[in-house]
């Protein structure tokens, strides 16, 4: 699988694993797009954990923020893109919005997590 490695800046936050990107593709060029924080799951947006995840992944990384993008390819419904989003401090927002409990681990296969897993 190829893995494509950008640099950008954050343009929005949709809501608490989707966020929209103003992505460098060098020669001055910069497509805006959408994409899915690979490995995990926000609340719905629609909810009171969703919004509170939404929140604290916009503080983290609010509009304008310098990122590098670590993409993996389209998501399974081929309308955003699975990447890993560093902070140029190195901050895994992925790993950030576990940590946090704002988002759960989720590989993309079977139904959505909504709930950390039970032991």
């Amino acid at each position: 699988m190829t893995t494509y490695v950008n640099t950008g800046t954050i343009n929005r936050i949709i809501d608490g694993d989707t966020i929209i990107i103003n992505v460098d593709l060098g020669y001055n060029i910069t497509a805006t797009q959408h994409f899915r924080v690979d490995g995990i799951n926000a609340p719905e947006h629609n909810t009171t954990a969703g919004q509170t995840a939404t929140n604290y992944l916009t503080t983290l990384i609010p509009p304008t923020t310098r990122v590098t993008v670590t993409c993996s390819g389209p998501d399974k419904y081929g309308n955003r893109w699975l990447a890993t989003i560093t902070t140029p401090d190195g901050l895994s927002i992925g790993t950030e919005m576990l940590s946090s409990g704002n988002a759960f681990a989720w590989n993309g296969l079977g139904k959505k997590p909504t709930a950390p897993p039970t032991p």
